[in-house]
């Protein structure tokens, strides 16, 4: 299945974290064709299936605005801006992570 669509940066971020989703429920998502069949998967679902992956994509799109935002305010507690550090990311950009444990 190729859709030949144009997806957004959010939209392949949201179909990621439905793939998370999908793949704690066994689903897989192996080769090229990575957000068509997450697309196709979606579409597969019941529709009750579907409402409740959005529900779930939904909060945790907003849970990692929040995050970031949280961690990029000047006020933010102290004891939590060290938690995470700016990693950059294949295509140039950042991303937040732990460290590594000690």
């Amino acid at each position: 299945m190729n859709t030949g669509l144009h997806i957004s940066e959010r939209g392949k971020r949201r179909l990621k974290l439905a793939a998370m989703f999908l793949r704690a429920r066994n689903f897989k998502f192996d080769g090229d064709n990575f957000y068509d069949m997450v697309i196709k998967t979606i579409y597969d679902l019941h529709q009750m299936d579907q409402k409740s992956l959005k529900e779930l994509v939904d909060w945790a799109e907003v849970y990692e605005v929040a995050e970031i935002e949280l961690l990029s305010c000047e006020h933010a507690p102290a004891c939590l801006k060290p938690q995470y550090k700016s990693v950059p990311t294949k295509n140039g950009s950042s991303s937040l992570r732990l460290p590594a444990p000690k």
